[in-house]
């Protein structure tokens, strides 16, 4: 009897223990395969970047950004005049397509994030030039207190890193031959 009483108690104690071990390994592999996935996505942006020459603009001047949208641009299938830099009212690109004047106001960045003051120049801009839509595109990305000040206006589009990527993507879809496409959605 002293020894069952005394199984009992040992297992008393080494239940709790064993399952809350089995517990940590579980978590440990979720976290692992969770690592995993989040490696894979970075990777598979990361070559996107890479087609799609996003990630070459981390290292161009402000003005050869400009000069490079222009060209992504005309791919996507506007009529583009890049401004000269000065009385452009804060306006870097005009952009022509189905009767649509947009403008665009370029925001090379090296690190930081674009803030609301390029929202302020962004619509003196389409006043000026008497436009119906304004982008600001970065190849960085937008504080939140310009994501959500841009909410308040229909006609303003924010491109951050990722939506310049997928708008590249996009435009060579339409360029390239149906053989030559591929897959970008996010595997998950």
């Amino acid at each position: 009897m002293l020894a069952l009483l005394g199984l009992c108690v040992v297992f008393y104690w080494l239940i709790p223990s064993v399952a809350e071990a089995i517990h940590r390994w579980l978590n440990e592999h979720e976290q692992k395969r969770i690592d995993q996935r989040e490696k894979a996505r970075e990777e598979a942006f990361n070559a996107r970047l890479r087609a799609t020459g996003v990630e070459a603009t981390d290292k161009m001047t402000g003005r050869d950004f400009e000069q490079w949208l222009k060209v992504k641009f005309e791919q996507m299938g506007y009529k583009v005049r890049l401004k000269n830099g000065s009385k452009d009212q804060g306006v870097d690109l005009v952009l022509f397509k189905a009767g649509t004047k947009t403008v665009v106001q370029a925001k090379k960045r090296t690190s930081q994030n674009v803030g609301v003051k390029a929202l302020g120049e962004l619509l003196r801009g389409m006043k000026y030039h008497d436009a119906h839509r304004g982008i600001i595109v970065t190849n960085r990305y937008f504080t939140r207190e310009m994501t959500e000040e841009a909410k308040e206006y229909d006609d303003v589009e924010l491109w951050d890193r990722d939506r310049l990527v997928k708008e590249i993507e996009k435009g060579q879809q339409v360029l390239l031959p149906r053989s030559h496409r591929y897959d970008t959605s996010p595997r998950g």
